[in-house]
């Protein structure tokens, strides 16, 4: 069984990153995790600040939620009050603790701050930074 990894809207907008998470996650290198928030801010950055028409944009968000159904975290809105990271991530956050994320991949790291993230055993990952060995 692989890890479940949550994905920020602001790694879902980017066509070719997305395309790699999802392709990664279709080869089994880990299983995406997102709540329906996330999905609704990545269709509002499409449609807006791409400007990607809303038929194509909904077409795109379906063909995620067809290729991964149990992607859907619900039920842990009653996480977020306590978090400390910047409040308007604490969705996010919380939806990686309920869906047992160890990694939260957002190109957003400088709201989840360390401290905010360890207790609950969740990395943060930027795709734009490569590892170096």
């Amino acid at each position: 069984m692989t890890a479940p990894v949550l994905l920020d809207a602001c790694v879902l907008v980017p066509q070719r990153l997305s395309s790699l998470l999802l392709t990664l996650a279709e080869e089994g290198l880990f299983e995406p995790r997102w709540w329906e928030r996330i999905l609704a801010e990545t269709e509002r950055a499409l449609t807006g600040k791409l400007g990607i028409s809303r038929d194509r944009a909904v077409r795109r968000l379906t063909a995620m939620r067809q290729a991964f159904p149990e992607a859907s975290v619900l039920g842990f809105e009653h996480l977020e009050e306590e978090l400390t990271c910047h409040p308007k991530d604490r969705h996010v956050l919380a939806a990686a603790i309920a869906a047992g994320a160890e990694t939260l991949v957002t190109a957003n790291v400088r709201d989840f701050p360390e401290e905010s993230c360890r207790p609950h055993g969740i990395a943060v990952a930027d795709p734009d930074v490569s590892c170096s060995s």
